[in-house]
């Protein structure tokens, strides 16, 4: 009789800790486990990051825009300086520095 009852509490405290083991394997690596949880607010984040960065270029777009439609000074800025306009009877010189 001792002994069905100590085989019993064996296999109980064997089941036991199976169990307690498991549940701490999907504490720590599950789909609901810290690892992911601290894997997804590392994407947080960055996404954040991105989000912050890709509203600024819209503001920027934006202020660009409304500059080109408004302003002919900015306009003719950016085609002297990107694009190489000039004005009538104005002269460039393209000046390529030399490699030492």
């Amino acid at each position: 009789m001792v002994e069905k009852k100590s085989r019993a509490g064996k296999i109980g405290r064997l089941i036991l800790c199976l169990a307690g083991a498991y549940l701490v394997y999907l504490a720590c690596v599950g789909d609901y486990g810290l690892l992911r949880i601290h894997r997804l607010y590392g994407q947080q984040a960055a996404l954040k990051a991105n989000y912050r960065a890709v509203v600024s270029e819209a503001v920027d777009c934006s202020i660009r825009l409304r500059r080109l439609r408004s302003d002919p000074y900015f306009l003719e800025w950016l085609a002297r300086t990107r694009y190489g306009y000039s004005r009538r009877d104005e002269m460039i010189f393209h000046l390529n520095p030399t490699s030492r």
